[in-house]
């Protein structure tokens, strides 16, 4: 196709209107909350599912900076203390 479909197009790919299609754009575009509640018995929250690489990258290096400083500390302790 070489551009960007028409809402019209979209509608007639996935035989909706295209109202619905411009309605889902909308919404689409609105921030949602993480603390929203899905699912067919309403248990799962959006923030359960989704992943934070970047927490999970600075809690990894916080853990092996606190493991290193611990193993530091030992190895400095006489066998009696």
């Amino acid at each position: 196709m070489g551009r960007i479909p028409t809402t019209t197009e979209i509608a007639h790919a996935l035989s909706l209107e295209p109202s619905q299609i411009r309605e889902f754009i909308l919404l689409a575009r609105q921030p949602i909350s993480l603390d929203i509640r899905f699912g067919s018995e309403k248990d799962v929250n959006l923030e359960d599912i989704i992943e934070d690489y970047k927490y999970f990258k600075n809690s990894y290096k916080a853990e092996q900076s606190l493991n290193q400083y611990v193993e530091s500390l030992l190895s400095s302790l006489s066998r009696q203390q």
